[in-house]
C-alpha cells in the first residue's frame, strides 16, 4: 500500500493527520544514505523532552539530517509512533 500525501485516520486518537510529502523514492534514498551512519540522537526514558527537541533542531540546522535511536526504556511509557510524531 502506498501512502504519500493523503489524509489518514489514526486508530488511537481518531484524528486526521497529514502524511509526509516524501515519495517512496525519496524515502529509499534517505534510508540508503543513513544506513551506515551512527545515530546522532538517543531517546531515553525521559522521552522527547524540550532539551532533546532543541538538540534535534540544532543538528537539523547544521547537518540537514538526524538519525535517532529510541531505547527500550523510552518504549515502556510511550509507543514508537507517539515519540516519532512528537519529534516530527
Amino acid at each position: 500500500m502506498r501512502r504519500t500525501d493523503k489524509n489518514t485516520v489514526t486508530k488511537e486518537k481518531r484524528k486526521v493527520e497529514r502524511m509526509s510529502g516524501l515519495t517512496a523514492g525519496k524515502k529509499r534514498f534517505m534510508k540508503r544514505k543513513l544506513c551506515d551512519e551512527n545515530p546522532t540522537v538517543w531517546i531515553g526514558k525521559s522521552g522527547a523532552s524540550a532539551e532533546l527537541l532543541k538538540q534535534i533542531e540544532k543538528q537539523l540546522t547544521k547537518n540537514k539530517m538526524v538519525k535517532a535511536k529510541i531505547l527500550k526504556s523510552a518504549l515502556s511509557e510511550h509507543e514508537t509512533k507517539e515519540v516519532a510524531t512528537t519529534i516530527a
